[in-house]
């Protein structure tokens, strides 16, 4: 047989194999998911709550496909949001259903998107509006992610769960938060002249998915309709106020129960406080009775620490 007869059977063979590949990658059900964190693989968390969905629920994801001058990063991204959605929709078992709506400016999508809460962005350089959003509805109920952005990609699976699970809910859970710490920012202080600080990321998470209830430190009692508890950084506690506690681990309820042997904000408030004759705050937080009875033990001396997610810092 000829060389130059052979190379073009190879090409024409090569050819044939990857529109099978494509064919067949693009209608069989399997996935692949080749990222480092493995972030588009659906959690069993994800999927536990998929299966307990009772009536259908409809994703819309806005994806402007045809704006001019969208860079390609944000089209690849869009597409991995998409791919991820359908792996929802194969996992729910059909209790999920999948539209993509490309909304152009000055359009009936358009005012669909931003009447649901979606936000538009600008493309950089010509300024013509696009989205990326997601509106979930299940029966009256409708919830709305604005906008997803790349630089929560990681949070992906989080974002699309957490609004799953509050399309679900007709009344947010109570959830009560017992701390000291400043989770609602701090107001301004005059004295020490400090400006206001904005409330904690954590605070704001929780506050999607619950309705968020502050428990004063002096508390003689826990709300017998909080979902669950959190516990953080338990300091000066009564003997009264842990019997409280205790009462409602016992009720079966969650509870969160975060102590630190060394608060960084705590000790960076007693020097600021011994500058004007200020007592000490409480730095190490404990509750070594109920944690006792509990059976929980922990090393105050070790810390845990993952070397891949360090920052470093030049010392000088």
């Amino acid at each position: 047989m000829k060389p130059g007869l052979v190379k073009t059977l190879a090409v024409v063979l090569l050819s044939v194999v990857l529109l099978l590949v494509n064919f067949l990658a693009a209608r069989l059900p399997v996935r692949g998911d080749l990222t480092a964190g493995k972030i588009y693989t659906l959690s069993d968390g994800t999927r536990s709550l998929l299966s307990k969905v009772e009536e259908p629920i409809s994703l819309q994801l806005y994806a402007s496909r045809s704006a001019s001058g969208l860079p390609t990063s944000y089209k690849n991204f869009a597409d991995r949001v998409e791919e991820m959605l359908r792996a929802y929709v194969r996992a729910s078992g059909g209790r999920l259903s999948l539209t993509v709506i490309s909304p152009e400016a000055d359009t009936p999508e358009e005012e669909r998107a931003q009447a649901a809460g979606l936000q538009a962005q600008q493309v950089p350089g010509t300024g013509e509006p696009f989205y990326l959003g997601l509106v979930v509805t299940q029966a009256d109920q409708q919830k709305a992610l604005p906008t997803f952005s790349p630089d929560r990609e990681e949070l992906l699976e989080y974002d699309v769960s957490s609004l799953v699970y509050s399309v679900q809910q007709l009344n947010k859970p109570k959830l009560g938060v017992l701390t000291k710490l400043p989770l609602k920012g701090e107001p301004y202080n005059m004295m020490m002249q400090r400006r206001p600080t904005p409330g904690q990321l954590i605070l704001q998470e929780w506050e999607r998915s619950f309705e968020v209830v502050i428990i004063e430190p002096g508390f003689t009692s826990i709300p017998a309709d909080l979902a669950a508890l959190a516990v953080l950084h338990p300091t000066g506690f009564t003997a009264a106020q842990e019997f409280a506690l205790d009462q409602f681990i016992l009720s079966g309820k969650p509870v969160l129960l975060a102590v630190d042997p060394s608060s960084t904000w705590f000790r960076r408030q007693g020097g600021q406080q011994a500058m004007f004759g200020g007592g000490s705050p409480d730095v190490s937080s404990d509750l070594p009775t109920l944690l006792k009875a509990y059976g929980i033990t922990y090393d105050a001396q070790q810390v845990v620490g993952d070397a891949n997610l360090a920052t470093p810092v030049n010392a000088g």
